[in-house]
């Protein structure tokens, strides 16, 4: 058996196996091994997270989260308007905001001479900058966060009948946001037994 292989190596190198083409067959193994690598890397960063959804729902969950929040916000202080008495808020966001990744921006200029002629090159590349989390793993570093802009913001409050209520309301939803009047839209709600 030994020997049939040493035949097939002899007879696909064409006779005795040289040190280089050993290195060859050497590198060729660790090619095979590195390619196999990025696989393994990918399920440990899902178990890392504690998650295996992808990272876009991940932020999508943040931003809900985001909405949330200031949905609370919102009924808490809306709630305290005079004559509104209890208020529920829903807010709508036209985007899920935007995260401005830290770049590294090198420049260079060339200048060549063909002949006569003076040629002038630009070339600029980018690389983003990565931090090191706790966990060891790499980040990209974020050096602007840009919060989800709101669409539209629906009040209904026990008061929503009364015009003055609803022009409270709208002034201070329009302070709080850069939402136009017209995706403001406040009603009464309806008391608990109320038909």
């Amino acid at each position: 058996m030994k020997k049939n292989k040493e035949d097939l190596l002899l007879t696909v190198f064409g006779g005795k196996i040289k040190k280089e083409q050993w290195m060859v067959i050497f590198l060729a193994g660790i090619l095979l091994f590195v390619i196999a690598l990025p696989e393994k890397k990918k399920e440990e960063v899902k178990t890392e997270t504690g998650s295996a959804e992808p990272a876009s729902l991940t932020g999508q969950d943040e931003e809900e989260r985001y909405c949330k929040n200031m949905e609370k916000k919102l009924e808490e202080i809306l709630s305290r308007i005079d004559g509104a008495g209890e208020t529920k808020v829903m807010i709508t966001l036209k985007d899920f905001g935007e995260e401005i990744v830290e770049k590294d921006k090198k420049r260079e200029q060339n200048t060549s001479e063909i002949g006569t002629e003076q040629r002038q090159e630009m070339t600029e590349e980018e690389e983003t900058i990565y931090g090191t989390m706790e966990s060891g793993r790499e980040q990209p570093y974020i050096s602007k966060k840009i919060q989800p802009k709101i669409a539209g913001v629906l009040v209904l409050c026990e008061g929503g009948e009364k015009v003055f209520v609803r022009k409270n309301i709208s002034e201070a939803v329009l302070a709080l946001f850069e939402v136009e009047v017209h995706n403001i839209k406040i009603e009464k709600m309806k008391r608990k037994g109320e038909e």
